[in-house]
């Protein structure tokens, strides 16, 4: 994951991680424990909701997610 791309782009939408937590289905322990590793675990559903909630192009989303 970029981190520094994905930190922009959720601030540029104002999504609160509080928000982005809940449309994930997970808690907001769990969701900083995924991005302390890169983001690496996060499942794909989760992603999914990333990708809907940032309004991401399928090559944004594969540069930010997957990189």
């Amino acid at each position: 994951m970029n981190k520094v791309a994905y930190e922009e782009k959720r601030k540029e939408k104002n999504i609160p991680i509080r928000v982005l937590c809940k449309e994930m289905g997970i808690d907001e322990s769990t969701y900083y424990r995924k991005m302390q590793k890169n983001g690496d675990t996060f499942t794909a559903p989760e992603l999914n909701a990333i990708v809907r909630m940032f309004d991401l192009a399928p090559k944004e989303a594969v540069d930010m997610l997957l990189s």
